[in-house]
This record gives C-alpha cells, structure tokens and sequence, in this order.
C-alpha cells in the first residue's frame, strides 16, 4: 500500500527490486481493459518515465487492482485548469475534469515529478507528515497541496540526488535541478531508444483491448533510455523517429520495417509477443547470432569459407566420383582465415566437404610451411679446453713439476669434475709431483668458486669465532663513471640512442652474478644471511674478495677471485649504441710457478651466439628485405610465422635450494635468444624503416642439454601457408574474398510462447548467398558449426534467387569429465592448457547464475571465452543497459601474458565463491571472468612446461605471433582476437573497474650476452616480492585517487593477514634490497604501502597503453594490475600463487561492497528527466574528468 505522494516511483510506491534492481510491481499501472485510445495514449507516455527508472520489467504490467499502482481517471470533481494527484484505494491516483489536463498532470508525472515547480520538492511539502494529496496546475505545472492533506508519519521517500549550484548544463536544456554532470560525460556509451515513439493514429488495424500489450512495449522500450521523451506516444510520428506500433494479425510475430518495430496478433498471442521481445535483454533484431550468420555467409570467416567450398563444389559438380571414393588421389584443400564466434569443429568440416566436393584437407593460413633450414654443428667446449690442455701445456710438463690449472668452462658440475680428473690423471701420467685442477662454471663464475672452492675450505677448518662474512667488489663501470639510473619499475621498452661508451650491464654486475651467495654462505656455513656485508671497492684488483671475520675484525680466511670475461657491442650491426660484457670459458696452467697458459676457451653458448649474430640474423634480415623491401617491413608484419632455433648443447639447469633460485644456461639462452632477435628488430625498424618492428612473428629458441656432445643449432623459419582464405581443388587455385554487398537484415521475429525459441525472417542480398546460406545450414545441422545460441531459431533466410532455412538449435552445454576433487586439484597446482581449460568450462557450464560466452577466437584458432556472472530472476525482463549500470560491473582478466599461469586458477577458485558462499554480492555486483586471454601463449608455455617445469620461457610471453597485443587493445580491426577482446568485452559490459591479474618471474632472470640484467626489464632481475601491485591513475583525479587508495587499503590488509604471503613478501622484498634496492634505489624503487610493495603511477608521466580508467575515466574508475610471482609456478608453490591472487581479488570486493552506488536524478528546463547511477564510482558531484 502506497503511503505517501513523494515516494510513488520507489519501492514504497509502485516499484521494487529483484536481485537488487529497480523493477515494476506487478500491476503496476491500474488500467481497465477496454480503456479507450486517448486515456491509453496517457499511461503509454507515463512508460516514458517508468521505464528509465527501471531495469526490469515483470508482467503484467497492468491490472484492475489499485492497491500499489498508479491510476489515470476522468473526474469532474477536479476543478478545471488543474490536476489531482491523491492517494486512493492503497494506490495512487491521477485525476482531472477534463482530458487536456489529464494530459498536462500526465507530463508533469513523466518529466517532472515530485519536483513542486517553485524551487521545491514533495518531500519537502510532506515535511513531517503524509502527502496525501496535491494539485497540479495544468498551466504552469506548479503543485499546491490539497486541503484534504493529513499529517501523519513521515514517510521514507526515495529524494532527489541534487547539486542546487547547477554544476552542469545537460545536452538538451538548461538545468533546474539535480546532477547530470555524470550522465552527460558518459552518454555516448549508451544506445538510447529516445526516438522511438507510440504510434497511436487510429489506423486500421490496430487491436482493441490491447492495453497490456502495448503499455509492455511501450515500457520495455523506454527501458534502454536513462532519459525521458515527451510526449512518448503520439498520433504521426515526427520526422527522424522510429514508430512502436500494435497491429492486428493472424500471424502473430515482431516485425522491423525501417526504424520501426510492429508488434502483430491478437489478444493473448499479441501478448505474449510483447512479453518475448522483453525478455530479450538487448535488441533481438540485432542480435549477435544474426550478424554471426551474416558474416558466415560473406566469407568472412572460417565458417563463411567452408559454405563457399561446397557452394563451390555443388556448382561446378567437383563432388561426382571423388565424393563417392572412385579411387581418384587427387584431394582439395581450404584455407580459411578468421574464424566464426561460435566454436567449429574443423575435423567434422573437413568430412562435410569430403562428402560434398570430394576427398577435402581443411587447413589455416597461419599453419606454418618451412621456408628455410639451415644446421651447424660446433665442438664441445669441453673438448677444446682439453685440446689446448694437451696440446699446449701438458707436453711442457717434466717428471717432479708442481702444476696448477684453473679453469671457466659452462658445464654442470659434474661434468666439470671429471674433466678436472682427467687433467689430474694425464698429468700423473706425466709424472707431475704435484696437481691441482680446479675447473669453474664460466657463468655465475663467482658464485662457482665461492660454492665450490671457498666454503668447502672453510668449513674444513670451521673456526668457531667466525661473526661476519664481508665480500668486496668493485663497480663495472664505463668510461664516464655512469652510475646514476631512471626508475624503471615498469617494462622500459625505450628507443636505444647512440653512445658507444653505454654499458648495457649495470655497475653492480659482479654482485649480480654472485646472487644469491649469502643465503648459500648461511647454509653451509652456519651464520645468519644478514651477517655478510657486501662493499663496493673500485681500487680492489679482482672481481671478488671474500674475508671470514671473527668479531674483532680479525680475518680468519680469506681469498680472491677473477671473473673471465669479454667485452662486445650489444648489437652486433649497431656498435654505436654501447656493449655488453661476457663471461667466458679459460685455461690458464701454471708449472712450477710459471704461467705456460693463459687463453679463452670459447664457451658452448659463446659459439650459439656466434652463429646468431653473424649468420642466423643477417640470413633472416636478407630475406625478409628481399620480399617486403625496407620501406614495406613495418606494413607486412608478422613478416614470418615462427623463427624455430633448436640449440643442443652441454649446459647447466639445477635448482639452488632456496626459494625457486636456480642456474641454467640453457633457460637463460632461451631468455636471451628470444628478447635480442626482439630488441634486434625493434632497433632495425626504429633506425631502417622510421617505425619499431614490434611484430615479427613468433620467435621459439627451444635448448635442450646434452651433456658432453658437440653443440647442434638447427634453425627453421616458417612463413604463413596462405595470405588469406583460398581453395584449391586440383590444379586450380581458387582465392575467396569477402563477399561484397552481404547484409542479412531481420524482418520479422515469431517467438514461442514460452520465448524459448523463434523463427527469424531475415532479407539477405550479395551474390551466391543462397548457396553458401544452405551449406551452412547443411553444417549447423550437422554439427560442424556450435552457434552458442540460448534459445533455438529457425531462419528463414530470403535471398534474391530463393529462401534458404537454417535451424539453429539451442546450445549445448559443455562436456566435462571433472567431477569436484579433479577440479580442485587441477586449480590447487597445475600449469592448466588448452584442453585442461576446456574441461574446467564444462564443469561450470550449465550452472544456475553462470553463462559462458564464446567472446573472441586467438590467432592460432582458440576460444577466448569470458564468464558472465550476474544475478537475474525468472519472470522478470532485464535490460542489459540498465543492469550494468545500475550495479557495478567488474572484469577480472587472466593469462595476458601466456608464462603467468596461475591467474587462470585464481579465476575459477573466484567463479567457486561467487557459485556458494559469495552469491549474495551478485545483487549489488555484476562480474565478467577472462581465465585465459592468450592462449596460443599459454599453450606455447604448457609445451615448454612439460620439459621443463620451472623456467620462465618469456618465449610464450606474447601471442602465437610474437606480439604484445596490448598495443593493440584500441584498434577493433586488429588481426589478432586476443586484441580485439577487451575493448568488444567493454564496449558490451562498460566495467566500472577492471582487473588485470599478472605474474613476473619467480627466480632470477638472465640475459647473458645482452648486460647480464635484461635491457628492457632491468628492475625484474630478481623477484621484488611474491605479491605487488599497480594503481594506474591520471593526474589528481579526485575518483582514482580515492578507490585506488581504497584498493591498495583492502588488498594490503588481506595480503599481511596470510602469514606465508607476507613471511615470502618479507623474504623477497629483503633480497631485492640487499642486491638491487639498496644499490640503486631509483632503478629498483620499490613503493611500499602498508608493508606491501603497491606502485602509484601516473600515467601522464608513464604512459599505460589501453588502460580503460585511463581512456574512459567517465565509465571506469580504475583498472589495475597485480603481479605474483609465478614464472614458472609448479606444485604447492603454484597453488601459493594462485592463492595470493585469490586473496586480492577478494579484497576488491570489499572495496566493491563499500562503494556508495549514488543515483543522479536531473530535470531540465526541455522537460526532460534523467536517472543514471553515477560513475565513475568515487565520483564527487562536481568533478572534472
């Protein structure tokens, strides 16, 4: 029962909430069936201002009762010139004498209401009472109270969101009152129906005792509008508008003529027409399945193609005898390119065209065809060290000489250990009377020498007084002394400038190298990491010093060492730009104290680089400039499919013991290899072809270590079988291009009565559209093609030479063989792939709450899918606008990088809560999951993984092509759907915040011929800690500032709640102190808040590509990145990972819950009423933007 007449547009008045969202009560508008046209026309221009302030619709809207609803009547009671607003039967009434003030109170009701037209509100004429009646003066529109108005209690009014200093002048008229400052910003984003009109003329036709029918229209169309019209429904309609129309039929269907939508039947059939063009919670007319078909039979895609092939076939009788297997070998092939929305089945295809056109191969443009090979193979380096053992100095030793040999070889241990024997038995042999053979890993050298040499003496004669250890060593520094650095604790993917004295390794390179010796010291032999100082010495004559200390400063053991190394440009082709330093292999011998060898032994991985530089890269350069040209190299990338390196050599990979610590060789070539051919391309485009070649093609070093043989380079580079989609059916070679002129437009719709499916009338020009149209429904039916459509169509496509009929059928739900506990242990510890990810979608799929949207395709022909979240009712008929509008709309995204993999375990173990315990969020929080963004990445990743586990393979970093798609979030007409993604998926939902969960290395990162630390990713060395994040934001906006200190508030707080996350934290934080931080602070900064390390950066200093609280500050409030470190998670520590994730993303919905969701209501002097919820959130009511 209605109370009160300053609430009647509120849940105490004729609304309420379903799952949180305004919606209509049932009978909301008090109508008599056989209410004549003119009263009608009033209550349909009512559903003007109804339908923005709601969401949702439920039927009926319209009933006989009073109770809770709003009546229209004619009362000659009234006096003239006004109108009574009066509460009445437990609803509300709206009466007047005459049907000209009807209509002025009607206007009043649509776009002024509850304002009083003299600078007031009802509100505040109920004051502490009850409004119990008003009168409208029809003139001015200014309201007096009733004589008959009772005091009574004061009643909880719904008020006006107002800003009386007019902070803004909307688009249409000036302001009187209220805010409409958001709205105006963000009215772009929103495709308003406020040219649609009721069309109710009097033409023949038109059914009698249709009230519920068109008032359900006439509201869910208004729905789509945050503004009101008036006059809404009218008699002609006004030039540039669209006409919603009843039309009495036998046929009863939703037909789209032009720009207008006629609803057709009669009686009970009409109605539930209408209540099946509501549920529709976006334009059925323009719905995603009719443009997937349009773009299918235009050849755009693989689907599209695959019709042409059989239309192809049937027409020029290629099917004949090869179709029924006559023994001809001869076999046709289809290359397609782009691939269709839904998910195809390309095996099934390639059937149905064997069974159409004959014996048919189905293959990609990308598929790789091998263009080159080339295969060198190098001696071992072990064999060339011993070779110069034997040949150089070993004849030069007598019967009774001491001898000593030292040595740098890049080998494991034990293969260093043996040759080591070796030496000492030759020189026995030799009758030497005295040997020492020490052979030292020639990368990490120091680290070697300390494990190996250093603490194995100590501890041989362990002195119990031993209080500190002191390592000293000086800075590796240039001609100029550089040793001042800018913050890089983001990726610098900087132009390199000429300046041959740069060094590309920082000053600290030695200490780098020596990472992590504390900890190793603390381990074996027994004294606190914090106990061993490290001092920088520039006057020190070796690399390394190391002094055991008791606490009186006296030395108790020490030694020094030298690292071995050379010094070379960084690019070869570009000496200019400055040089790296190499550690390399040695010999040096010495007999009786004289040195009789001292050379560089050209290490395994030296002589790879070798073959890279001078002859894989410039053998690739000539080539791709022999078929693009300079001048044509930026336009054609990816200018190859896939640069594969095989390298077999005699390398190193063993963990260190602490944390995921470890030194490989062979992991960090795989590094290096691929970001140089990298930052190699970028530089020849930057300085060549006046633009960075940043999009080569995929580049894939895959080493392999084959301890004591000849190292083996095998280099394959593969280009794209096809530049776009053909067919080739014998000798002939047939290209198929877009169709040109194919629009499938939607005329009429028939829905079911119980909506769950329809028949599609649909015009559809362009040449040989019949055919393909037919092929392709030959293979929906067949199941080559899974359309993903919620319910089931049948089209009737109508082209110019017949009509072809598609039956699209509901879509399946997912298979899945996971029951709960494979589930839980796939996402406790597992690197997921391709299929594995499949699997987890099928388990979910079908779940009440849960829809699993195929959103885009990757590169290489994967499914990208996004889970839709989001709470609805049965029985009510959502605007998808409004739903996301009104509750806050959150995307989590996963696996941008395709080597951080347990982003896409923290996603599902999140679609867990929000499935059980969190379920309650979904009425106030709308939520879209991205678990896998790159997954040609990320199954390049899963390859390498089953190898080897623990590296960072930075290789699956980008996608299938080698490219940070991000660059490319902005171009829609990106080849790349993994690009093309985010923006559709924002465009769709308009995220209020957006969540970009990382990961970064777990262990160190080496690039070992480009500075030791990797030139664009200096400050990523080493783990800065387990957990961090970044908050993006642009200058001092007001909003940014205030969730985005709100989020770092929340995730810090859960992050240090979780003892092992923040006993890691600590533990990484303190590493990347000693070794990095405490060095260069500006190069290493690391911004802590609340003892996490969380980054406040401005991106009007650090440009963000794509951010969307950046690009689009009037929809989106923030999207920020977290980072775990996870490259290359496995087992519990994977599980860790995707825990630190889970724990952040839940922090976020604490700042979600806490959010204030503030409702703008505006009225302005064009007679317009607005209701938006503010955004972006934290918004203030006069900020700028």
């Amino acid at each position: 029962m209605i109370k009160n007449l300053s609430c009647i547009f509120s849940e105490e008045g004729i609304l309420t909430k379903s799952s949180g969202l305004p919606v209509n009560k049932k009978g909301a508008l008090c109508i008599a069936p056989d209410t004549d046209r003119e009263l009608l026309s009033l209550y349909a221009d009512l559903t003007a201002r109804l339908g923005v302030e709601l969401a949702g619709f439920q039927p009926p809207l319209t009933s006989a009762r009073t109770a809770d609803a709003l009546r229209l009547s004619l009362d000659s009671s009234v006096e003239t010139g006004a109108c009574q607003l009066r509460l009445a039967g437990g609803g509300v009434e709206l009466a007047a004498s005459s049907l000209e003030d009807l209509r002025r109170g009607t206007e009043y009701m649509t776009v002024l209401y509850p304002l009083d037209g003299k600078g007031g509100s009802l509100e505040a004429m109920a004051g502490i009472g009850k409004l119990t009646s008003v009168i409208i003066d029809t003139a001015s529109l200014t309201i007096r109270e009733a004589e008959e108005s009772t005091a009574g209690v004061l009643a909880d009014a719904a008020g006006i969101s107002a800003d009386k200093t007019g902070a803004a002048a909307d688009k249409g008229g000036e302001l009187i009152y209220g805010n409409r400052s958001s709205f105006n910003r963000a009215e772009s984003h929103y495709k308003q129906n406020r040219r649609m009109r009721i069309v109710m003329g009097g033409e023949p036709g038109q059914p009698e005792n249709c009230a519920e029918a068109l008032l359900a229209a006439a509201l869910r169309i208004a729905m789509e509008n945050y503004e009101t019209v008036y006059p809404y429904c009218v008699k002609a309609l006004p030039e540039g508008c669209g006409g919603i129309y009843l039309r009495e039929a036998e046929k009863a269907e939703v037909r789209k003529e032009g720009d207008n939508i006629i609803f057709c039947g009669k009686g009970k059939a009409l109605e539930e027409q209408v209540y099946a063009y509501a549920s529709c919670e976006r334009d059925p007319f323009a719905s995603d399945i009719l443009k997937d078909v349009e773009d299918m039979i235009a050849c755009r895609n693989e689907a599209g193609q695959a019709a042409f092939a059989a239309a192809y076939g049937s027409a020029s009788g290629e099917a004949g005898d090869k179709a029924s297997g006559s023994g001809s070998s001869a076999q046709n092939v289809l290359i397609t390119r782009e691939y269709a929305r839904g998910m195809v089945d390309r095996e099934a295809m390639a059937r149905y065209l064997t069974e159409k056109t004959g014996k048919t191969e189905v293959r990609n443009f990308n598929d790789g065809k091998e263009v080159f090979r080339s295969a060198s193979s190098l001696s071992w380096e072990g064999d060339d060290f011993m070779e110069l053992f034997r040949s150089k100095a070993l004849p030069l030793v007598k019967p009774g000489d001491d001898v000593r040999v030292e040595g740098r070889l890049s080998e494991d241990m034990e293969m260093r250990s043996s040759l080591a024997s070796m030496i000492r038995d030759q020189l026995k042999t030799a009758g030497a009377a005295e040997t020492e053979a020490d052979i030292f890993c020639a990368y990490k050298s120091g680290y070697s020498w300390l494990e190996e040499k250093v603490l194995p003496m100590w501890t041989a004669q362990a002195d119990e007084r031993l209080d500190s250890v002191k390592i000293t060593f000086p800075y590796l520094l240039n001609e100029r002394g550089d040793d001042t650095f800018e913050d890089e604790s983001a990726p610098n993917y900087g132009k390199h400038m000429d300046d041959p004295q740069k060094f590309f390794d920082i000053p600290t390179r030695w200490l780098q190298e020596f990472f992590p010796a504390d900890e190793l010291i603390e381990r074996e032999a027994g004294i606190s990491r914090e106990k061993v100082e490290f001092v920088r010495d520039d006057s020190l004559e070796h690399t390394y010093r190391i002094e055991f200390l008791a606490e009186d400063g006296q030395s108790l053991f020490e030694d020094s060492f030298d690292v071995k190394y050379i010094e070379k440009p960084y690019i070869k082709r570009y000496p200019q730009i400055g040089v790296t330093h190499v550690t390399t292999g040695w010999i040096k011998v010495e007999v009786n104290g004289k040195t009789v060898l001292d050379q560089r032994v050209e290490t395994d991985i030296e002589k790879v680089w070798r073959v890279l530089e001078d002859e894989t890269i410039p053998q690739l350069e000539q080539r791709l400039v022999k078929r693009y040209g300079k001048d044509g190299l930026a336009a054609a990338q990816p200018l190859f499919n896939r640069l594969q390196i095989n390298v077999r050599m005699s390398e190193v990979d063993r963990d260190l013991g602490f944390r995921e610590e470890r030194i490989s060789t062979a992991e960090a070539m795989q590094e290096d290899i691929y970001f140089y051919i990298l930052d190699w391309f970028k530089t020849y485009g930057e300085r060549e072809c006046e633009k960075e070649l940043d999009n080569i093609g995929l580049i894939m070093p895959e080493p392999e270590i084959m301890r004591g043989e000849r190292t083996e380079i095998e280099v394959i580079l593969y280009d794209d079988l096809a530049a776009g989609a053909q067919l080739q059916v014998d000798d002939k070679q047939i290209e198929i291009c877009e169709a040109c002129g194919v629009k499938v437009a939607a005329e009429s719709i028939c829905f079911s009565a119980d909506s769950s499916s329809a028949e599609v009338t649909a015009v559809v020009s362009g040449e040989g559209a019949l055919a393909r149209a037919k092929a392709l429904g030959e293979m929906i039916e067949t199941g080559v093609i899974e359309m993903f459509s919620d319910c089931c169509f049948k089209l009737f496509l109508v082209c110019r030479d017949g009509t072809a009929e598609i039956t699209i059928p509901k879509r399946k739900t997912m298979v899945s063989s996971l029951d709960e506990e494979k589930k839980n242990e796939i996402l406790a510890g597992d690197v997921v792939d391709y299929e594995q990810y499949l699997e987890l979608l099928g388990y979910y799929d079908g779940r009440p709450g849960v829809k699993i949207i195929p959103a885009e395709t990757t590169y290489k022909g994967r499914k990208i899918f996004c889970i839709e979240c989001f709470r609805r009712d049965e029985g009510v008929c959502y605007s998808a606008s409004k739903m996301t509008s009104e509750r806050i709309t959150a995307l989590f995204t996963a696996r941008h990088h395709g080597n951080e993999a347990s982003s896409l375990n923290s996603t599902f173990m999140l679609l867990d809560r929000l499935l059980s315990d969190m379920k309650g969020d979904l009425e106030r929080i709308n939520v879209v999951l991205v678990p896998f963004i790159n997954i040609d990445g990320g199954q390049l990743h899963c390859d390498v993984h089953r190898k080897h586990p623990k590296w960072l393979c930075h290789p699956a970093r980008y996608n299938s092509a080698g490219f940070e798609f991000r660059k490319d979030f902005n171009n829609p007409d990106s080849i790349y759907g993994e690009a093309r993604l985010l923006g559709k998926l924002w465009n769709k939902y308009l995220f209020d915040i957006v969540t970009d969960n990382h990961g970064f290395e777990g262990h160190e990162l080496v690039q070992p011929f480009s500075g030791y630390i990797s030139p664009w990713y200096k400050s990523f060395w080493v783990p800065r800690a387990f957990y961090y994040g970044y908050i993006w934001f642009s200058g001092e906006k007001e909003h940014m500032l205030k969730i985005g200190n709100a989020i770092r508030q929340k995730v810090s707080d859960a992050i240090n709640c979780d003892g092992e996350i923040y006993r890691l934290n600590r533990e990484f934080e303190d590493r990347f102190y000693k070794y990095a931080e405490k060095w260069f602070p500006d190069l290493f900064r690391l911004e802590r808040f609340n003892e996490v390390v969380f980054y406040w950066t401005d991106t009007d200093k650090h440009p963000r590509p794509a951010n969307y609280g950046v690009k689009n500050p009037e929809i989106t409030a923030v999207d920020w990145t977290t980072e775990v470190a996870d490259e290359t998670a496995v087992g519990d520590y994977m599980k860790l990972n995707a825990h630190a994730h889970h724990i952040s993303d839940l922090a976020l919905f604490e700042v979600m819950r806490e959010c204030e969701l503030i409702i703008d209501r505006a009225w302005t002097k064009n007679m317009s009423f607005t209701r938006y919820r503010r955004h972006p959130l934290c918004a203030g009511e006069g900020e700028v933007l």
